[in-house]
Parts: structure tokens; sequence; C-alpha cells
């Protein structure tokens, strides 16, 4: 069994390590609490809320950490009906620096140390969203803003490539960004959907239960965004 002493001394090497190439200045910012108003909620599977960091708070940090000498590109995309996977590929610029140690007996150490790139990389994902009832030109079911979905694909993956750098990482620490489960947004347009097929919420519940074989907050976003399209069938047969 690992000892407090022994957890103390692993965080204390762990931090020597992180320290000695990046600098105690931008371990502490990267590592630091995230402030009390970056921090949002949204309903999970499984009953609850979790806490999420908008991908806008992550571009600041970014910015405020390493000024212009970071960059991200989309390396990869797939869509699998109404699903986007966005391949995400974060990189940063550490510039090179000298660490001069003067010790107990008079003697220098210098130690220069070149400049190195970090690269991370990650998949992003988002659902496509459609019209809930005719507006304008479009019908109901038609997709909303293509563009803005891959969009939101791309910052999931910029957003999990941040995390592993430690970015906002005491707010996800357990379950990890993938873990966000059906949004509240989701669970509007589903409800909303059953109502117009003539069921209250909570027949809609049962719905959903008796067609994929669990509850609705054990769900993931690609199952409740996938039986949108059969209640919008059903809504027409009303």
């Amino acid at each position: 069994m690992v000892t407090e002493e022994q957890k103390e001394l692993q965080e204390t090497n762990n931090r020597h390590l992180l320290t000695r190439y990046l600098g105690s200045d931008l371990v502490d910012f990267l590592l630091a609490p995230t402030p009390k108003e970056y921090v949002e909620s949204r309903p999970i599977r499984g009953g609850g809320n979790a806490s999420y960091v908008a991908g806008h708070n992550f571009i600041k940090k970014l910015n405020q950490a390493f000024g212009l000498l970071w960059s991200s590109k989309v390396t990869g995309w797939t869509k699998e009906g109404d699903q986007i996977v966005v391949q995400r590929e974060l990189s940063f610029r550490i510039p090179g620096h000298t660490t001069i140690i003067e010790h107990p007996d008079g003697i220098k150490e210098t130690t220069v140390y070149d400049s190195f790139e970090i690269v991370k990389g990650q998949f992003g994902r988002a659902e496509v969203k459609r019209y809930s009832k005719p507006t304008g030109k479009y019908k109901i079911g038609d997709v909303m803003d293509l563009g803005n979905d891959f969009k939101a694909a791309a910052t999931d993956g910029l957003k999990k490539c941040a995390l592993e750098i430690g970015m906002f990482a005491d707010v996800y620490s357990e379950r990890g960004a993938e873990e966000e489960g059906v949004s509240q947004k989701q669970l509007e347009v589903l409800y909303m959907r059953g109502k117009n097929a003539g069921m209250s919420p909570e027949e809609t519940d049962n719905w959903v239960e008796e067609k994929l074989g669990k509850k609705v907050t054990d769900c993931e976003p690609i199952d409740i965004m996938g039986l949108v399209p059969t209640l919008i069938r059903m809504a027409k047969k009303e």
C-alpha cells in the first residue's frame, strides 16, 4: 500500500521533472485550480450533473500560457449518420532557456535547454442538429448548420488535447471529457419530439427504454439523436 509520504515524494519528483523543462511559472499556470466562473454544468447519463469548461475558455488559457507559440489543426474527420467525429492535433513550441544553479560550495552549474515541441492528438465528436419545427424555407428534420456541428466536434477534440497537459484537469478528473453524456439541449429535443408524437416525457422515457434497452439517463448522445428521425416519422403519422 502506498503511504501518504510516498505519494508526496512522487508528486514532488513529478513536479521537478515538469518544472525542469517548462519552468515553474508555466507549470503553476497550467495546473492551477479552475476559476469558478469557468465551470458550467450539464446532465449526464446515469443521473445527476457533470461539470465542464466551455471551449472558448480553453482557447483563452492557451493564449495566456503560450501566446502565439501554439497551433492546432484538424487531421481527419468522419460522419456516420448524425454523429461527426473529428481528429484534432494540438502543438506547443517551448522556447529554449538556460538555468544557473549556485551550489553551497560556490560552484555554478549551468544547464542549457534547447527549444522543443509538444504535440497532442485526440478525437472530438458532435451531433448534427436539425430543425424541430418549420422555420421559413426549412422543414422539420432539416440540418440547421452543418459547419457549426463540425466546429463543435473540432472544439471537443481541442479540449481533450488540452486536458492531456493538465488544463482544467480538476474539473474533469475522474471521468474525462468524453464522458459528458447527453446534454440538456439534447434531452429537450427528445421530449419535444416525443410530445409531437403524442407522448408525455414519462411515456417518451419508457419508449426510449423499450427501443434501446436502457434508461434515458444511461444513454449516450448518439443513442438519443439516433431516435429523433423515428420520432419525426411518428409525429407525421399523428
